[in-house]
């Protein structure tokens, strides 16, 4: 059984960790080159395969971007080395963003002459597809090189996806021979990653090439070319980032590995105060460096460039600790403000702010005593932030005066602890978003749950908005979330029975021994 989820939001709907991002499925093997019902090989195997591409029925396009059924998926795997699969469903909030830009994106590929293809499919309507490929969360994107699948890592722009799909088709690294290859390949580029090894298959090289397919944003090349070497005055064995913002360049000043080139180049290639777009979104909740301070300024204030040079040396003490990000609250041409003032729970009136987040099994967030940003104040802060001594923030709504009016009780942050974590009661909580049409489906089936429980002793079913409430003690991955919380013990037990009335007896039944008390 596939159980269907909602994707928590993100601010800015770019990539974030899985966690925050979608639910990414595992991989499984499923179509090769040959089609289905081939023989093993040899002249027979070709001619199945020529007679498959005859038979083989159209596909759909919308756009440039082909629509693919069961019927026609094998045949666009067949027919394209590279191609690029979005599994969507209809009422995905996330998917629905998705799709403007993914048209984008597969037009300018074709406007390109690449051979590079996008496609989708409904994964709704296509449930053996869905099933195939373990589709759980909304959207999942593939990427089939030579019919072979990987997950997508790259953002949700058309730059990102064109840049992503373009890199995965080619060598992780370019290789360079001479000078003038070298700077036929930095031209044009804002950042640019050379290296430079004798030995091409040596240990550091092998790293260095891993590292290259890992970062999709900045571009690699690879030489074993002396005279590209003495031109940039490297010695073999060496690692550059060359800047086209910077006179000179940076070298990796440690031992060669993957995770050490990989941290080296994402955080070295931005600059150290970053200001917050879709774009630096997928750079933030993708990069190495989890801890970010965002900083809540008006560009058109007497006191923005002060406040930004004084940002510039927070960002260099914290260097590959903390990424510095500021979010223009006056910009009337972008609202990606109010976007993080929502997953921040700032409101208008305390702006100009700050905040501290951590990204993790959950996104953390740190609230400032002072919020002042004077360069005093705010490096006290980040001190404190990085030596661990502060704790984060839980958002809660208030109480409802009548949360425990009807069987199911409502839960927010303040009274989670009194109320879930009762040694005395087993409580089934379901964490929901009310935008969430999975969450809206099962609905009713806990408040009648909630009625065949009402009178019971030992057994509290209620549910809490995930959206609106945080606790230390659940971290939501997607929605709805259901959790028992067990008497006794406290301790929590994910929901793994059917979404019915009668999947949820038999559960608690199982996990308690409760049943409803009959009336």
């Amino acid at each position: 059984m596939i159980v269907r989820h909602c994707a928590p939001r993100g601010p800015g709907e770019s990539p974030a960790p899985s966690s925050s991002r979608h639910i990414v499925t595992k991989q499984v093997p499923i179509y090769g080159r040959a089609s289905r019902g081939s023989k093993s090989s040899g002249s027979s195997e070709q001619g199945d395969k020529e007679t498959s591409k005859m038979a083989a029925p159209e596909i759909a396009k919308e756009g440039e971007v082909l629509v693919l059924t069961e019927d026609t998926f094998q045949a666009a795997i067949d027919s394209h080395e590279f191609i690029l699969v979005d599994f969507y469903a209809s009422w995905c909030p996330p998917c629905q963003r998705l799709a403007p830009v993914y048209t984008q994106a597969a037009a300018a590929l074709a406007g390109k002459g690449s051979a590079i293809k996008l496609a989708k499919v409904d994964a709704e309507a296509e449930q053996a597809l869905a099933e195939r490929f373990e589709i759980e969360g909304f959207p999942t994107l593939k990427y089939f090189r030579s019919g072979e699948p990987i997950e997508y890592e790259g953002g949700r722009t058309e730059e990102a996806i064109m840049a992503w799909v373009e890199r995965k088709s080619g060598p992780a690294a370019a290789p360079l021979t001479s000078v003038e290859e070298a700077e036929a390949f930095l031209s044009g580029k804002d950042a640019a990653v050379l290296g430079f090894f004798f030995d091409q298959s040596g240990e550091a090289a092998t790293a260095y090439c891993r590292a290259a397919g890992a970062v999709d944003e900045i571009p690699f090349a690879i030489t074993s070319s002396q005279e590209v070497a003495d031109h940039y005055k490297m010695d073999i064995d060496t690692v550059v980032l060359i800047k086209s913002s910077d006179s000179g360049h940076v070298v990796l000043s440690e031992a060669i590995t993957e995770e050490a080139v990989k941290k080296f180049v994402l955080v070295e290639s931005l600059p150290l105060v970053l200001r917050w777009s879709q774009e630096i979104a997928g750079k933030m909740f993708d990069g190495p460096v989890k801890s970010h301070l965002l900083v809540l300024l008006g560009e058109k204030s007497e006191t923005y460039d002060a406040e930004i040079e004084m940002l510039k040396a927070v960002a260099t003490d914290a260097k590959g600790k903390m990424l510095v990000v500021t979010v223009i609250t006056d910009d009337t041409e972008d609202d990606g403000h109010t976007r993080i003032m929502r997953m921040l729970d700032i409101k208008e009136s305390e702006l100009p702010t700050f905040r501290a987040i951590k990204l993790g099994e959950d996104l953390e967030k740190y609230i400032p005593e002072d919020p002042s940003i004077t360069a005093e104040n705010v490096k006290n802060f980040v001190a404190k932030f990085l030596a661990g001594d502060l704790k984060p923030h839980l958002k809660t709504e208030e109480v409802p005066e009548d949360w425990d009016k009807n069987g199911t009780k409502v839960l927010v942050g303040r009274n989670f602890q009194e109320v879930a974590m009762d040694t005395e009661k087993n409580v089934l909580v379901d964490f929901y978003a009310d935008w969430c049409p999975p969450c809206q489906k099962l609905a009713p089936t806990i408040e009648e749950l909630g009625e065949r429980f009402a009178d019971h002793p030992r057994v509290i079913i209620a549910k809490m908005d995930a959206c609106a409430n945080e606790v230390a003690e659940v971290k939501i991955s997607s929605y709805p979330t259901i959790k028992l919380v067990k008497a006794g013990t406290n301790q929590i037990i994910d929901f793994d029975g059917d979404r019915t009335l009668e999947g949820f007896v038999n559960f608690l039944k199982e996990q308690t021994g409760e049943a409803p008390v009959e009336v």
